[in-house]
């Protein structure tokens, strides 16, 4: 299924865990069935097609009610602490959702992060 991904621009606060429920959704605006479907989401300093950008952090997605295009991603505190506001001013993520052998691949997303310094309690 080929989507144009909506860009979505979120706060990376370093030291917290961050997490979103989203949906996936076609060109309409329904959702999209994800049965079978798993997730992945790497933040990168660059976007993805840029020839420098590299993984920095690797989220955890899971789709949560495939029938209505529901997953979340989360990264960590720790993963959020590992990457200092000092170094980058914004991080991008490809939010890839897939089945077996990238046999489908969807892209709902692509988030651009605003850096934040570092929370504390």
């Amino acid at each position: 299924m080929t989507l144009n991904p909506a860009t979505i621009v979120r706060t990376w606060v370093q030291g917290a865990t961050l997490s979103e429920t989203l949906v996936a959704t076609d060109a309409d605006g329904n959702p999209i069935d994800l049965t079978g479907y798993a997730g992945r989401m790497e933040v990168r300093s660059l976007p993805k097609d840029d020839p420098d950008s590299s993984a920095l952090v690797t989220a955890t997605v899971t789709v949560t009610d495939a029938a209505s295009g529901v997953f979340n991603y989360s990264i960590s505190s720790a993963q959020s602490s590992s990457i200092s506001s000092m170094t980058y001013a914004e991080l991008w993520s490809d939010l890839e959702l897939y089945t077996t052998a990238d046999a489908d691949v969807i892209k709902p997303f692509v988030i651009r992060w605003k850096m934040k310094a570092e929370y504390t309690a």
